[in-house]
């Protein structure tokens, strides 16, 4: 099981399923102004990368690069 901090855990299995999907995610900054630090996988590089975002919408694959890394482990 993994502790996701939430109400409940999520076996291990299920959160590198999602995770996996995330990492094909593209950022996207959305529509509001904020400046929040966040990350994706590129995977033409196979890395992680930082993008900007906005603070509302927009695709935020991940917010930490700890979170991201788990996607270099997958290749």
């Amino acid at each position: 099981m993994i502790d996701t901090g939430m109400a409940f855990d999520a076996p291990a299995y299920l959160f590198s399923k999602i995770n996996t999907a995330a990492c094909a995610l593209k950022p996207d900054a959305g529509l509001c102004l904020a400046a929040f630090q966040r990350y994706y996988y590129d995977t033409v590089e196979k890395r992680c990368k930082v993008f900007t975002w906005g603070g509302c919408g927009g695709v935020v694959p991940f917010e930490t690069l700890e979170a991201c890394k788990s996607c270099e482990c997958n290749k």
